[in-house]
C-alpha cells in the first residue's frame, strides 16, 4: 500500500508560500471563499485530494479544536484536528453556504462542490490549486521554484512543517493516515537539517 507519490516528497511549499497562496482567493465571491477554504483545509488537515472531495458537513465538528473526519484508502477513517485559523475560514464558509446543522439532508452533502457537480472531483481540486500556484509564481518569481505543484503538495508541506516543529514520526503517521511508518520516514530526509536530526 504505497502512498500516492505524484509529487515527490521533497516538493513542498514553505510556510511563506502557503501564506501567499491563501491570500490570493477573492473572498468577496463565493467561489473565492470556497477556494480559500479548500486550500486551507488541504494544508491544515493533510488530506489527500479524494479525502477532501469526500468530506460532508457531518464530517466536521466545529469547536476549539475543530475536528474533521477523513475517509482514506480502504475506507479507513481518521479524525484530525485543525487549528483555529483554519476553523475561522471554515466557519465563514459554512455561514456563506447557509450551513444548518439541524438540517439532516444538508449534513449529508459534500462541503465542496464545483459549478457542475455537487460532489467535487480530484481534477477540479487540481485545477483550483494550479490556478493559484500560477498566479503566485507570476507575482513571486523568487519563490515557487518547482516546475509543478499538485493538491498533494499541501499534504507534503504540512508533514515537513510538523517535522520541523518537532512532532514525532509516529504522530505524523497517524495524522496522514499512512499504513506503515516507512512511508512517513520519507519526510525525514526532505531537508539536510531534518535528515541530520532524524
Amino acid at each position: 500500500n504505497r502512498e500516492h507519490m505524484s509529487a515527490a516528497p521533497d516538493k513542498h511549499f514553505s510556510k511563506d508560500e502557503v501564506t501567499i497562496l491563501l491570500k490570493l482567493p477573492d473572498i468577496t465571491r463565493q467561489t473565492g471563499q470556497r477556494d480559500i477554504t479548500l486550500m486551507s483545509l488541504l494544508y491544515a488537515s493533510g488530506a489527500r485530494a479524494q479525502e477532501l472531495c469526500d468530506i460532508t458537513w457531518s464530517d466536521i465538528t466545529l469547536g476549539s479544536p475543530t475536528k474533521v473526519r477523513l475517509t482514506g484508502k480502504g475506507s479507513k477513517t481518521r479524525i484530525v484536528t485543525i487549528p483555529d485559523s483554519c476553523t475561522a475560514i471554515v466557519k465563514e464558509y459554512s455561514r456563506i453556504r447557509g450551513f444548518d446543522s439541524a438540517d439532516r439532508t444538508m449534513m449529508q452533502r459534500h462541503i465542496f462542490s464545483s459549478q457542475t457537480h455537487e460532489h467535487m472531483t480530484i481534477s477540479c481540486v487540481d485545477g483550483i490549486v494550479k490556478k493559484y500556484v500560477t498566479i503566485a509564481k507570476e507575482q513571486n518569481p523568487q519563490l515557487f521554484k518547482e516546475g509543478s505543484y499538485s493538491p498533494h503538495t499541501f499534504r507534503h508541506s504540512i508533514a515537513v512543517h510538523m517535522l520541523e516543529a518537532g512532532d514525532s514520526l509516529v504522530a505524523i503517521k497517524a495524522f496522514l493516515g499512512h499504513s506503515t511508518i516507512a512511508t512517513t520516514c520519507i519526510y525525514a530526509t526532505v531537508t539536510p537539517e531534518l535528515a541530520n536530526k532524524y
